[in-house]
């Protein structure tokens, strides 16, 4: 596997946020994530 696509963090959360439809909400992903390295 070339470099750029290696794995390079692994994060684990209690549940992924889902829309009523069932679809996962990146957004809200990305404000966790973002949200939890500053700290």
């Amino acid at each position: 596997v070339i470099y750029y696509k290696k794995i390079k963090r692994v994060f684990f959360v209690e549940a992924i946020p889902k829309a009523p439809s069932g679809k996962i909400l990146r957004k809200n992903l990305r404000e966790r994530l973002a949200g939890g390295l500053q700290k």
